[in-house]
């Protein structure tokens, strides 16, 4: 895609580190960006600090979307499409990462909602946003974002590491269908590793929710916000700052580029390990800390 000024970006999980990250860079392109977040005030906040920074506020909308209903992302897409009269490039950015424990130590909610954000949440994206694309007959980008944990098995993350395969999986299988069409659309599976302050949440809403206790609740969750926060000014090696990433979705879609690995070498020996087991029909091999 060569074309950004005066086109269309959607970014969902608009309202973290890397989603605002990603709206930053379409925008400083010359794209509209429609801004999505399940959490209201994050969103918000984002769209704020944008504007603080000089981005134009008619060229930002923000959408309170929930990406495990395919109502609300519908109404993302009808937000785009009336404030801006289309869309070119879709990020389907939201994620979540829970807590890391067995795969039958964790709740059934916890698959729920690392599916239903993750997975899903791509899958609405990809089924919503794609036919409004093609219609356009225009060329355009969509980006799902999976992880480096989607391409090779970690213990104690079984939920992520299912949501970010899939998410895999469903963006080749997108890639073949688009090209069979030969369209004007294409698309890209983002496999970050270490992000500076992270681009996901680790704990489900409902579990800040006491009952007959709400002042506990309220002190749980600043104190989540606040090991946030803490995580997002220390980091620690490895780890690549949110605007990077951005950097290079904003490069891969202008170049059109498949896979796009914020640590190429190490995602890379990844690939190479988990193919070389396969292929030897050995035991699967372990990924390594990556993200």
């Amino acid at each position: 895609m060569q074309q950004f000024e005066g086109r269309v970006a959607v970014v969902t999980g608009a309202g973290g580190k890397v989603g605002l990250a990603l709206s930053r860079r379409f925008a400083q392109a010359g794209m509209s960006v429609a801004m999505a977040d399940v959490h209201g005030e994050d969103l918000g906040a984002a769209r704020a600090e944008l504007i603080e920074e000089g981005i134009p506020g008619e060229r930002l909308i923000t959408v309170e979307t929930d990406v495990t209903k395919s109502e609300s992302v519908q109404r993302l897409a009808d937000a785009a499409v009336e404030s801006f009269g289309g869309v070119h490039v879709v990020c389907n950015n939201a994620g979540v990462n829970p807590q890391d424990i067995s795969i039958w130590e964790a709740t059934e909610e916890d698959w729920r909602w690392a599916l239903g954000v993750n997975l899903w949440g791509a899958i609405h994206g990809t089924r919503i946003f794609i036919p409004l694309m093609l219609a356009q007959d225009d060329e355009g980008h969509l980006v799902n974002t999976a992880s480096a944990a989607g391409l090779g098995a970690r213990p104690g993350m079984g939920s992520y590491v299912v949501s970010k395969t899939g998410i895999v999986a469903l963006t080749e299988v997108l890639y073949h269908e688009l090209r069979r069409l030969d369209a004007k659309v294409n698309c890209s599976v983002l496999c970050p590793g270490r992000i500076r302050g992270g681009g996901t949440r680790n704990r489900r809403p409902d579990e800040f929710r006491t009952e007959g206790d709400e002042a506990q609740a309220v002190r749980d969750h600043e104190l989540y916000q606040h090991a946030l926060a803490r995580q997002a000014e220390t980091g620690g090696p490895g780890y690549i700052p949110p605007d990077d990433v951005a950097n290079i979705v904003f490069e891969g879609v202008r170049d059109n580029r498949f896979y796009l690995f914020t640590h190429p070498e190490a995602t890379s020996q990844r690939v190479h390990e988990r193919a070389d087991a396969l292929a030897a029909l050995d035991p699967p091999a372990l990924a390594g800390s990556i993200f």
